[in-house]
């Protein structure tokens, strides 16, 4: 694929990941003016409980697919690819029950959060089916197509964002609903196209055996990965509820939701990378030490536009409801570069073939949890957990340099064979 070629691809990737990231980032925005801090607190608390589940089916589900489908799999992506969409929906259906179940004893006992977690549940089968087809996108190089359905998924869920505050019907229950149904119709509108554009081929019982062998031999590592990545971001809203209450986490919240944009559009860019560097690898070569500096740059300039204008743009977005320390500032804009250096690492590591070195470079920094964040939860409160996270991030980012200057150093060898993955 010529540099050209690599560029579009990523200037669509940032099209798609940039749609998304604004429609959730605008969505929290939203929540966080027009809901009461504490109820915006609990949107917070429930969202973060949905990634924690979302991290087991990205890295058993979706971050294989994208791997394999550049790889062993591109010329029969299509049975790849019904393959995944069958055990998506069973696995969606023993989820939703499951929920039904642990929901049914709580509203008979009253509790405020039912509604919550039955929306929670109702939502996650369908904002992970979108996933799943907007990635497979990237596997064929029609990222523009996931492009325009970011677009859709944006109008959507911004028109129903406004008719329920409109309505006076705005709530983390209805804002949940509105998340399912706006994920569900861009997703139902978007996989016959993805399915036209596959590589055909048919394997049928053959093909759903051997890719769940080979996903969860993968995802047994990547699903340690993201948890631990979970851990050193995410945990902190649930840690906060004891500590700074509702408020806090509304606070955190708003805070990082300045930070939103940028993550997102790194995930993109480490989307693109991954089937890009597996390709790299079968043709021998690598462009990773040109890509980190360009990377680092990108992330350098938004960590000093955060720290010039991150305190206006708090009073302004937020009506001047959530105040902003100097301490959180400086937190924020520090957290960029590292995040860019493990996103693009990571990728790299992975596609060849050295996740357990993703894993321990995570497992290591993730140490940072118990030892510098939990105490400072408690001692600090928002700023506390925010200060955390920036030692985790950092801590994480200098193993996996180390690791995969080690690889470059000592163990790259270009190869035509596919990455194993065991």
């Amino acid at each position: 694929m010529t540099l050209g070629r690599t560029l579009s691809r990523g200037t669509w990737a940032l099209a798609d990941q940039g749609l998304f990231s604004v429609s959730n980032f605008g969505l929290n925005i939203l929540l966080a003016r027009w809901l009461v801090p504490v109820e915006y607190g609990r949107f917070t608390v429930a969202y973060t409980a949905f990634l924690f589940l979302a991290t087991f089916y990205t890295a058993i589900v979706i971050e294989p697919m994208l791997v394999f489908g550049a790889g062993d799999y591109r010329d029969r992506f299509s049975s790849y690819l019904d393959s995944l969409r069958r055990d998506h929906r069973r696995v969606a259906a023993i989820f939703v029950s499951v929920v039904i179940v642990t929901v049914v004893p709580l509203g008979m006992a009253g509790a405020p959060a039912a509604p919550l977690v039955l929306s929670m549940g109702l939502a996650t089968p369908s904002i992970l089916f979108l996933w799943l087809v907007r990635k497979a996108c990237y596997v064929l190089d029609i990222v523009h197509l996931a492009a325009w359905n970011g677009l859709l998924y944006l109008s959507l869920l911004g028109a129903s964002a406004l008719f329920l505050n409109h309505a006076g019907r705005l709530s983390p229950t209805s804002a949940m609903l509105a998340l399912a149904a706006c994920s569900g119709v861009c997703a139902v509108l978007l996989a016959p196209t993805v399915r036209r554009r596959s590589p055909s081929g048919s394997d049928g019982e053959k093909m759903d055996s051997e890719y769940r062998s080979r996903h969860m031999r993968y995802g047994g590592w990547a699903s340690g990965t993201l948890l631990l990545g979970w851990l050193r971001r995410d945990v902190y809203y649930l840690l906060l509820v004891p500590w700074a209450g509702l408020q806090g986490v509304a606070t955190l919240r708003a805070a990082m939701n300045l930070l939103v944009p940028y993550l997102q559009g790194i995930i993109a860019l480490s989307t693109v990378l991954l089937p890009q560097f597996v390709r790299d690898r079968r043709a021998g070569k690598s462009r990773l030490r040109g890509i980190v500096v360009l990377s680092v740059v990108g992330a350098m300039t938004y960590a000093v536009a955060l720290g010039l204008f991150g305190e206006l743009l708090m009073s302004l977005v937020y009506a001047a409801r959530y105040g902003m320390e100097p301490s959180l500032l400086l937190f924020i804009a520090i957290i960029p570069v590292p995040a860019t250096v493990v996103a693009v690492l990571a990728a790299w590591l992975k596609a060849n073939d050295h996740i357990r070195g993703v894993f321990r470079a995570n497992a290591l920094g993730t140490l940072g949890l118990p030892i510098v964040g939990i105490p400072a939860v408690m001692l600090f409160g928002t700023v506390g957990a925010l200060g955390g996270m920036v030692v985790s991030y950092c801590a994480v980012s200098v193993f996996t340099w180390r690791c995969a200057t080690e690889v470059l150093r000592t163990q790259y060898v270009p190869s035509t064979q596919e990455p194993r993955h065991v």
